[in-house]
């Protein structure tokens, strides 16, 4: 990358970073893992970042870090600052790269980069169960999407899966890379923690127990918990002694959500947990979990799906967008509009506790595969590439 980066007047590579519509979850830990291991040689980075972010990030010597009160505004008065000052700043200092993670460019750029963090504007509306505003931000979304697509010189994406949505929809297609979000290390299980949830899960079917299930997803419609609430009432029908974890973060399903629990009456199955750490999430996830759930039907990667299989946890998980591509060799799907089926379908595997442990096995080793250093080094390379 030296060779690269070297200019002939020996003067700094300027980076200019528009992260400014990057919200929590997914969007921060991927800048946040980029930066920790962005080359530094000769290098400046400034940032446009909303400075409620700024204590997760890097601090280095050679970051600017910049905010604006306008990266607070109403959706789409946000975009002026885009569309107007970031351009107005970019003309008058000329950076020789601009990057934008979070996929908006208003303006053309000789070596620019955006990433396609998102495609829910791209789904149908349907999926997303959304009020008039939302669907006309999601429209509009969009067509801000196909524009930046056209005004960039390259495109990452995080998932074939999400390259062929995005590009099916007359997106401008241009120089792109396909590159993997990592999966934080701490997530991992350790080999012996391994082996006794093995044991536990063995002891519990075979001993009838009550099994532990945990479902980590935001409120939105297409996340699908109001199916899953009734493949689990299907379930308990059934004869089924379990008890199921709701992790859920922001959203606005969540009424739904807790009105579907009362009138299934669900009530004593289920625990909530809202807003949590990191470190009460590894918790639950490697010490009150025997088996998870991922049954979302639009995902850009599902960062979630590895740090469950980081966990050496048997999915049962939705076969949909680019699921099959990050879960691997894999055949414990459910068809999450189908409760019966679904219900039985569970039951079934879980009379097979060979298969269940090659899954947790296989999830766990596969999970490696998913590294930020990989996936911050391939995105540099590919930031740089071209620059002179």
């Amino acid at each position: 990358m030296h060779s690269i980066l070297e200019k002939k007047n020996n003067k700094n590579t300027s980076v200019f970073i528009d992260a400014s519509n990057i919200g929590s979850g997914g969007g921060i830990a991927h800048i946040q893992n980029l930066l920790s291991r962005a080359p530094s040689e000769n290098i400046i980075y400034t940032i446009w970042i909303d400075k409620k972010y700024l204590k997760d990030l890097p601090q280095k010597d050679n970051f600017i870090y910049k905010s604006s009160f306008m990266f607070n505004l109403p959706f789409p008065m946000k975009f002026i600052w885009k569309i107007v000052f970031f351009r107005l700043i970019c003309i008058k200092n000329k950076p020789d790269i601009l990057f934008c993670p979070g996929g908006l460019l208003f303006f053309k750029h000789p070596n620019s980069t955006i990433v396609f963090q998102n495609i829910l504007p791209f789904a149908d509306s349907n999926l997303l169960g959304s009020s008039f505003f939302e669907k006309l931000k999601n429209r509009i979304l969009r067509e801000s999407l196909k524009i930046s697509s056209a005004n960039s010189s390259k495109h990452i994406f995080h998932s074939i899966n999400s390259k062929e949505i995005i590009y099916n929809q007359k997106t401008t297609k241009k120089d792109f890379s396909i590159i993997n979000h990592g999966t934080d290390k701490d997530f991992y299980i350790d080999q012996l923690k391994l082996e006794e949830k093995i044991e536990r899960l063995q002891k519990k079917i075979n001993h009838k127990k009550s099994l532990s299930f945990t479902y980590v997803a935001s409120a939105f419609k297409y996340k699908n918990h109001i199916p899953l609430l009734k493949i689990f009432s299907s379930l308990r029908n059934k004869g089924l002694n379990f008890k199921l974890n709701l992790v859920i973060s922001k959203g606005s399903f969540k009424n739904q959500i807790f009105k579907c629990i009362k009138d299934l009456s669900l009530s004593n199955e289920i625990t909530i947990y809202e807003d949590l750490e990191k470190n009460d999430l590894i918790s639950i996830l490697h010490d009150q979990t025997d088996l998870y759930l991922f049954v979302s039907s639009l995902e850009t990667f599902g960062m979630i799906l590895a740090e469950g299989m980081a966990s050496g946890l048997p999915i049962f998980a939705t076969k949909t967008t680019c699921i099959p591509e990050i879960i691997g060799d894999h055949d414990l799907y459910i068809d999450i509009q189908e409760s019966e089926t679904s219900s039985e379908k569970i039951l079934k595997e879980l009379g097979n506790l060979d298969k269940l442990i090659n899954h947790s096995s296989s999830a766990y080793l596969r999970a490696k595969n998913f590294s930020w250093h990989n996936s911050a080094k391939m995105s540099w390379d590919f930031i740089f590439r071209g620059n002179s």
